[in-house]
């Protein structure tokens, strides 16, 4: 089912995948309306100039990569991005800020064990040495 907005008149709904933004009727999920409402007040040139401006923005602040494939020396590129953000609803950002969370302590954690007190270090290394590596690996650990 197509999409009746000048920006989005090339995008169809098919409801054999998923779709973020755009329920199976083409109406736009609770999570995106606000955005989609303000999206649909743009024309398609609108965009363009946006789209310019942003890409412009990226390479005269530097956001760029270089690429060495094609040339030795390197082609200086933008990052990739996109216009039309990715929401993230409440529930979902609940989720996700648990892991970020558990994944930052945990990195606190092992990063003040290898600086201080090498503790958690000190019980990987130890199953390790009695490890046979076969010739495979030299070990020294103490």
């Amino acid at each position: 089912m197509k999409i009746n907005n000048q920006l989005f008149n090339e995008y169809s709904v098919d409801a054999q995948f998923l779709d973020e933004v755009f329920d199976k009727n083409s109406k736009p999920k609770s999570t995106y309306e606000k955005l989609i409402e303000h999206y649909y007040s743009y024309t398609l040139d609108d965009f363009k100039i946006l789209h310019n401006f942003a890409r412009n923005s990226f390479l005269a602040q530097g956001i760029t990569f270089a690429t060495y494939s094609e040339n030795p020396r390197g082609n200086e590129r933008i990052f990739p991005f996109d216009l039309f953000p990715r929401v993230i609803g409440h529930l979902e950002w609940q989720l996700l800020e648990r892991g970020l969370i558990q994944r930052n302590l945990a990195i606190n954690e092992f990063v003040k064990d290898i600086y201080f007190y090498f503790d958690k270090l000190k019980l990987l290394i130890k199953p390790l040495k009695i490890l046979d590596f076969q010739g495979y690996r030299k070990t020294n650990f103490s």
